[in-house]
């Protein structure tokens, strides 16, 4: 059960990542991690 739940940390904080990484491309900011779709 543990196992399952830090992969589902890991795919989460993956998934945080990679909108981040979209962010820099497009020169905008995600400031909230989760919520990284709001950009100013």
């Amino acid at each position: 059960m543990k196992e399952e739940v830090k992969m589902k940390l890991g795919w989460c904080l993956g998934v945080m990542a990679c909108w981040r990484e979209e962010d820099k491309r497009r020169g905008g900011v995600a400031e909230f991690g989760f919520f990284g779709i709001r950009k100013k």
